[in-house]
């Protein structure tokens, strides 16, 4: 597109940004017409790569933050759209978000499961939320939580069914332990960084909390001494 490389070249000799028609602005960019950009479907590596967007800081991607559109925590600070996590969706995005209003930020990935309209929030949301690492917030090993997506529904499954009979089968918690009580995390080794940013390229469509050089940046360095 002519347009789209006239913007590039142009990034080269000064602030500038891609709009969304891919023309080029020169202009510094303010973090409300960042904000813009970004929320009407503008790339986000695009706009990331010029001059003007060098000072934007991005919080994560973050259950306990996040609602479905960019918005500004700062002047030059940018709390990260869940919408923008591939696979998720408007609806349960707002799911999420009314989850949080009325009970509070969550406290486990089991609360989140108990607590979200899991018809709203299916598996495969919760499975893109994990690759983008928007439960980091509440357990860092995102392996665990992505092999522990069937547990925490049928956790939050039987805790309802359980619930609605009015805790019928609830056993004594002095002998058999409380039903309500949270499963451990499925046990499972640990992603190596380039299993970690190549799942979380796949949610958000770049690399955020790293780069594939980190998993052998020191043996580089010692190399090239």
């Amino acid at each position: 597109n002519q347009d789209v490389s006239a913007a590039k070249k142009a990034a080269l000799d000064g602030p500038v940004f891609v709009t969304d028609r891919g023309k080029p602005a020169h202009v510094l960019l303010s973090i409300d017409e960042y904000l813009r950009l970004t929320n009407k479907g503008a790339s986000i590596v695009e706009l990331l790569s010029m001059p003007a967007a060098a000072d934007i800081e991005f919080e994560p991607p973050n259950v306990n933050l996040g609602v479905h559109r960019f918005e500004p925590l700062g002047p030059k600070k940018v709390n990260y759209s869940l919408g923008a996590v591939k696979g998720t969706g408007v609806g349960a995005i707002q799911a999420i978000v009314a989850a949080r209003n009325e009970g509070g930020p969550f406290k486990s990935f089991f609360d989140f499961c108990v607590r979200v309209d899991r018809k709203q929030v299916n598996k495969r949301v919760v499975e893109a939320l994990i690759k983008a690492g928007a439960f980091d917030v509440l357990e860092p090993d995102r392996a665990r939580l992505l092999a522990s997506v069937a547990l925490g529904y049928t956790y939050a499954e039987n805790l309802q069914a359980n619930a609605n009979q009015g805790g019928l089968f609830d056993f004594d918690d002095s002998t058999h332990g409380s039903s309500t009580a949270e499963p451990p995390l499925v046990e499972v080794a640990p992603w190596s960084i380039k299993e970690k940013l190549s799942h979380e390229k796949t949610a958000i469509g770049y690399y955020l909390s790293g780069h594939l050089f980190d998993q052998n940046g020191e043996e580089v360095r010692r190399m090239v001494k």
